[in-house]
Order: C-alpha cells, then sequence, then structure tokens
C-alpha cells in the first residue's frame, strides 16, 4: 500500500513557494500511498507546512491546531521517503498539537502575558476576568 498508507496529508504552503517546490512534496506523498488534501478535516493526519510563520498565521493551521492535527515541515515528508519509513513526527512540528478544542488555560482564566521592559514576561488580567470577578464579588 506504500509508506504512508493512505494517510490524509493536509498541504498548506506559503504563497511565494515555487510551484516545482510544492508539486515535489505532494508527488513524494502519493508516490508512497498518501493522499493530498487542501482542506483540513479529522480525517487529516498531517498539515504539511513550508515555513513556521506560515503555520502561526494561515487558517488552515488553525484548524489543525483546533482538530489536534500536527503541523509538520515540507522536511518530514521528504525524510520519510528517504528512509524507507515513518519517522516520529515531534522533531518536525512546526507548531505545538493540541487536542481537540484544547484551549490555552491562561486565556481560558483571562490571564494572559505581556513582556515588560526587561524583556521578562508578566501575567496580567484580561478585561473579560477582571468583569466576572467584579460580579462575583457582588
Amino acid at each position: 500500500m506504500g509508506l504512508f498508507r493512505s494517510a490524509q496529508f493536509s498541504v498548506d504552503f506559503d504563497p511565494c513557494t515555487p510551484f516545482k517546490e510544492k508539486r515535489n512534496i505532494c508527488n513524494l506523498i502519493v508516490q508512497h500511498g498518501g493522499v493530498v488534501s487542501y482542506i483540513v478535516t479529522r480525517k487529516s493526519e498531517y498539515v504539511v507546512a513550508n515555513s513556521a510563520e506560515r503555520s502561526r498565521a494561515s487558517s488552515k493551521c488553525a484548524a489543525a491546531r483546533r482538530l489536534g492535527v500536527p503541523i509538520v515541515s515540507t522536511d518530514y515528508v521528504a525524510a520519510c521517503a528517504r528512509d524507507g519509513h515513518l519517522l516520529p513526527h515531534e522533531p518536525y512540528l512546526l507548531t505545538g498539537r493540541r487536542g481537540d478544542g484544547e484551549k490555552d488555560e491562561g486565556f481560558a482564566k483571562g490571564v494572559v502575558a505581556a513582556a515588560t521592559d526587561d524583556g521578562q514576561r508578566k501575567p496580567r488580567t484580561t478585561a473579560s476576568a477582571a468583569q466576572t470577578q467584579v460580579v462575583a464579588e457582588h
């Protein structure tokens, strides 16, 4: 069946990526039994992106984070094809992986960290958390 055994790879390339590079990665996925998709769904096993900036900014990668789909670099596909077997994807992650619907705990609690003048991160309470606290006190 192939190295990727019908695994669905959603691809998310930077708009400036040369066509040949996009085609090469997609061809590697298909040649090794994978399926290329241009949308992210629960069936997606990986999102392949070619830059960390893209993985933080694109709506596809945001959907992947919400669904808990790992966002890997194009190097992951190339390395698996080169080595002839699936490699652990963790070294190729472009952004962290979250579970289904998992929210950032600090944000959910109304706490965000802002950099101070000395470069340290200082937690601050968001307006909604402050309003909740005021309502709870009354």
